[in-house]
């Protein structure tokens, strides 16, 4: 982060990593995006408490909770894929990059919700979050389960708080205006979207007591690259086969370095840390070394750190000659580009 940006958060009232003051400009840019006719990718992700948004049957229901949600949008044409990030005027990137704490709401409410209460080692092992870190009490775990010196300047607002600068910042009061689409674009959508939703949902519900509560995806069209990269690799065998040898040598190290890790906290204490090797396959982390992007910084699985490594992978996807091969299998041209344009993008 440059020093002109730390100075702009330094204003900030509530969030933490999302500019206040460049919301209002943020979002006519956007506005004015959509109301020509063009389009905007909201490239993304989210980190959260575990698996079930809408409750785990094995354990009593409860849900799991959005901790992190960050994206960064850009210019988008459904033919030729996502373009430049959008920027205003002073050259920043347009984006949202948020930690929320669930666990500052109400705990009548959380009680009614059935939430869970803390945050799981075995997340903390993925995103480094703890709730002292949410907390503005500690810094945020590395991936060696080192405390890191990367602390918020406030407490962690709650879903409710930053629902209401994505709204202002998407222009969502005015969706009727709208000419062109605001896409989501993530890997493995189904997840990302299902916790957007049920957080989405529950402020509706719960805090502003609509009496009709809506969702996140029924204000966007939903791009999931995990599903993309299945219609073009369907055996991992053929991701073996074609991946570049140096590429698979980066892999190989990754993952001497990643049994390292392992056997190195466990024997600090602890004990139940996992390490997941990068085997072939359709994972975000496999496709960035297939398609040469495993330079990108990516210490953490961080939200916005995955937006731009994500939307390195997607534009290979579409220029990876067995996509192009996919597509031409279509004597009319134009029915295979309408795959990626449609209302109900998921499956592309």
């Amino acid at each position: 982060m440059d020093k002109v940006m730390k100075d702009i958060l330094a204003k900030n009232k509530t969030l933490n990593l999302t500019p206040e003051c460049k919301i209002q400009e943020w979002s006519k840019i956007i506005f004015e995006i959509l109301k020509s006719g063009r389009h905007v990718c909201l490239v993304g992700d989210t980190e959260t408490t575990g698996k079930y948004p809408y409750g785990n049957k094995n354990d009593r229901d409860i849900k799991d909770r959005l901790l992190e949600v960050g994206f960064i949008a850009y210019h988008y044409e459904p033919s030729k894929g996502i373009k430049e990030p959008i920027k205003d005027s002073d050259g920043n990137i347009i984006f949202l990059h948020e930690y929320v704490n669930p666990f500052r709401e109400d705990p009548t409410i959380l009680s009614k919700y059935n939430s869970i209460r803390n945050i799981p080692m075995e997340t903390v092992y993925i995103h480094g979050i703890t709730e002292d870190f949410l907390n503005c009490k500690s810094g945020l775990y590395d991936s060696n389960m080192n405390k890191t010196n990367y602390s918020l300047s406030r407490p962690a607002p709650t879903f409710s708080v930053v629902k209401g600068y994505i709204e202002e910042l998407l222009s969502l009061r005015m969706f009727d205006q709208f000419v062109g689409r605001i896409f989501f674009c993530a890997h493995n959508a189904s997840f990302d979207m299902g916790f957007m939703d049920a957080e989405w949902g529950k402020t509706e519900l719960f805090d502003e007591e609509h009496m009709a509560i809506s969702t996140f995806e029924s204000h966007v069209a939903v791009l999931c690259t995990l599903e993309l990269s299945k219609q073009i690799y369907p055996s991992r065998d053929l991701l073996s086969k074609l991946i570049k040898p140096e590429r698979q040598q980066a892999i190989d190290k990754a993952n001497e370095e990643s049994t390292q890790r392992l056997f190195a906290l466990r024997n600090r204490g602890f004990k139940d840390y996992f390490a997941k090797p990068i085997k072939s396959g359709n994972s975000l982390e496999f496709l960035r070394y297939y398609y040469g992007l495993h330079e990108m910084e990516r210490d953490m699985h961080g939200a916005l750190i995955d937006s731009v490594v994500l939307a390195a992978v997607y534009n290979a996807m579409l220029n990876d000659p067995m996509y192009i091969k996919l597509i031409s299998k279509d004597s009319d041209y134009e029915f295979a580009e309408s795959r990626l344009d449609t209302s109900s993008v998921k499956v592309l």
